[in-house]
């Protein structure tokens, strides 16, 4: 090999990259925070006199520059912003953050190219968004190393499940924009996600905006109402003390000083104070995990997210199951692109081939019907693939076009007009009608992940035609495809 490996994670509110440890045969975080001591970087770009600065340092700018943040929520939706007076694109931008990541890869060998980049992405995310990060990697450079983009729960499972077949297994991800939930297990070439649930009241950024909330209000306690100048300063203030706030190691008050103000003075964060901005996030999070487990008989809590990071969180999410081992990656923010990467390493043969993920949750192929009467049948998509089998769908109506000499069969299909056929059902008890005075309704609907309801009626047609009653229902149980 004679490049890099490398895995990334661009997440809302900071982004981490790893490389591919051949000789150990690990993924292994960068530390791309320019200086800070942390494995990860806030994902944040400036634009300051004709110069691109990024993470804390971006944080951290002066008052004149052009302040970019929330980079992968704002991609896909062909949007711009100005940089040093120039409409640029946000996925160029973004493509600017991508290149100043890995420059600081390659400064443990700037000769060595980049063989391979997997990139992890959100579940569910808009495939214009997907094809803008594309964008971004072609604009930093890097365009023909991007091997994939990775749903997130993949990344996860590639980190947090090696070794563990037949063992269900929850991940829980503390990020910026929702704290998820779900559970897995490693079944054969497939890891099956059986649940998964977003909580965004529970995200990081909820917490953090809890607290900086919190440090505000003793600020104007101490100093009043801050000025219009150190309105900035403040809101700096308050998330750069965050991690001092909610990482505490043990329940004792904190001393904030606040340096920006004239005169200097301190305040005092009291620990009962502290506890009662985290206590709906820990209560929230134990019965966000207890509810993703509590029908199976869960092995394992695997924690990620730098959410994670913070002591009383990891000890809310322990507390859902105590007798299941608690997993918890050293820098649980850097679990997704140490994922990425094993999976970009699997891609060249470097690492073990990791299992496909399959979420129950969703239908794999769509499900349509065909209606038979004489020798007319139309086929209709109702279920699309991709939904979630909770979704409701709408009712299809059939006109039929030939008289009602013989009942009409309904006939299931799963993977489209030359897919499956699961089931049908004949609709008995219709009046003779002349064509095109017949409407059937087949209506379709999930009782469970494996379960398909279909009903089937006679809609009528008019006053002329009304409905005779006739109806016709089945189950279907998904083994059979």
């Amino acid at each position: 090999m004679s490049g890099f490996v490398l895995g990334i994670d661009i997440g809302a509110d900071s982004s981490a990259v790893a490389y591919y440890d051949a000789v150990r045969g690990e993924a292994a975080a960068v530390d791309i925070s320019g200086g800070y001591g942390v494995p990860s970087s806030p994902t944040v770009v400036e634009y300051a006199n004709g110069e691109w600065v990024f993470g804390e340092y971006a944080l951290s700018g002066g008052e004149d520059g052009a302040v970019f943040t929330r980079l992968p929520e704002r991609l896909g939706k062909g949007e711009y912003a100005s940089a040093g007076g120039r409409p640029t694109p946000i996925r160029e931008i973004t493509g600017e953050y991508i290149r100043d990541m890995i420059a600081f890869v390659k400064g443990a060998d700037p000769k060595a190219g980049v063989e391979a980049i997997v990139a992890a992405s959100p579940a569910d995310w808009p495939a214009a968004a997907a094809e803008d990060l594309r964008a971004a990697f072609v604009h930093a450079g890097y365009g023909s190393a991007l091997a994939d983009i990775r749903d997130a729960r993949e990344c996860a499972a590639a980190r947090l499940l090696a070794g563990r077949d037949g063992q269900p297994t929850i991940i829980a991800d503390f990020g910026a924009g929702a704290f998820r939930v779900g559970l897995y297990e490693r079944r054969g070439g497939f890891v099956d996600c059986l649940s998964s649930v977003s909580y965004p009241d529970l995200g990081a950024d909820a917490l953090g905006r809890a607290a900086d909330s919190f440090v505000a209000g003793l600020y104007e306690k101490s100093a009043g109402e801050p000025s219009a100048r150190d309105v900035r300063q403040l809101e700096r203030f308050c998330r750069s003390h965050r991690r001092l706030l909610l990482g505490r190691q043990s329940a004792k008050d904190v001393k904030l000083y606040v340096s920006f103000a004239y005169p200097p003075f301190a305040m005092t964060a009291r620990d009962a104070d502290i506890r009662a901005v985290t206590k709906p996030f820990a209560e929230g999070i134990r019965a966000a995990v207890t509810a993703a487990g509590e029908r199976a008989a869960v092995s394992a809590v695997c924690l990620m997210g730098g959410g994670f990071e913070y002591p009383f969180a990891r000890a809310a999410a322990a507390k859902a199951f105590p007798r299941a081992e608690l997993i918890c990656p050293k820098v649980p923010a850097v679990a997704l692109a140490e994922g990425a990467c094993l999976i970009a390493a699997a891609g060249l043969g470097l690492a073990p081939a990791f299992p496909k993920l399959r979420d129950v949750n969703r239908l794999s192929r769509g499900v349509g019907v065909r209606v038979r009467a004489g020798n007319a049948a139309r086929f209709f998509p109702i279920a699309p693939e991709g939904a979630y089998w909770w979704d409701k769908f709408p009712e299809g109506t059939f006109l039929l076009t030939e008289p009602t000499d013989a009942p009409p069969v309904v006939e299931i299909y799963s993977g489209g007009r030359d897919g499956v056929k699961l089931t049908d059902l004949t609709l008995t008890g219709l009046p003779r009608r002349p064509a095109g005075t017949t409407v059937v309704g087949v209506s379709l609907a999930f009782s469970a992940a494996d379960t398909l309801d279909v009903a089937v009626r006679d809609v009528g047609f008019g006053e002329q035609f009304p409905s005779a009653g006739g109806s016709a229902r089945t189950k279907v149980k998904l083994e059979t495809i």
